[in-house]
């Protein structure tokens, strides 16, 4: 039996590493997953691009991205 994950879940990847890869890998373990892309980052997101995370300090509400979206 296979159980996959029912909450919502944000997938984020550095866009010169997993990217958007990072949610079809995630997908494998969840239903309700949303893709955000950090741009101009590798794997160590937060060292790369302490202030370009989609927000000052934190991720917005999960309603306000759109999936397969490109963070500036």
């Amino acid at each position: 039996m296979t159980t996959t994950l029912a909450m919502p879940v944000l997938a984020i990847g550095g866009e010169k590493s997993f990217g958007a890869t990072e949610a079809l890998v995630i997908r494998n373990a969840a239903t309700d997953v949303t893709a955000v892309v950090i741009a101009s980052s590798g794997h160590w997101l937060m060292e790369e691009q302490p202030r370009d995370h989609c927000g000052d300090s934190h991720l917005p509400g999960r309603d306000t991205l759109k999936e397969g979206t490109l963070c500036r």
